[in-house]
């Protein structure tokens, strides 16, 4: 036994609103798609972007590349004139962390920019371990 509804245009009527709610919900994926394709394009080539993005889903890594360019920039010959122009990269060892390839750009002795190619080894603790210098380029 088959219950008929009293309106027989009622079943037409809810597919139809069925399907209008599928269409509404369709059309926010390409955004999100697009969105989460800029994120990645951003990530990319903003570091800003990156260190908050590092800094939201691994703060750990965010805080030793923090806590490396700080002590970097305050042992610098010239710390008033250096800056960071590479932030690196992390790699997880195995009580800490490697922040390699960092860039740091100083004050030569005769007022060009020096660049170092640095890297850091940090405990979970954030305290530098050691770290190694070698020399780039004299930038003008």
């Amino acid at each position: 036994m088959t219950v008929q509804p009293r309106d027989p245009g009622a079943r037409m009527r809810n597919a139809q609103q069925g399907r209008a709610k599928r269409k509404r919900g369709g059309k926010f994926v390409p955004l999100l798609i697009l969105a989460l394709f800029g994120l990645f394009i951003a990530t990319q080539e903003i570091p800003q972007v990156r260190d908050w993005v590092e800094g939201v889903f691994s703060p750990e890594k965010a805080s030793a590349r923090k806590a490396c360019h700080a002590a970097l920039l305050a042992t610098s010959e010239q710390p008033a004139f250096a800056r960071i122009i590479e932030s690196g990269k992390i790699e997880p060892t195995q009580d800490g962390f490697l922040v390699r390839e960092v860039v740091l750009g100083e004050m030569g002795p005769n007022g060009e920019e020096v660049r170092q190619e640095v890297s850091c080894y940090l405990d979970r603790d954030g305290k530098i371990v050691r770290t190694y210098r070698e020399d780039r380029e004299a930038a003008p």
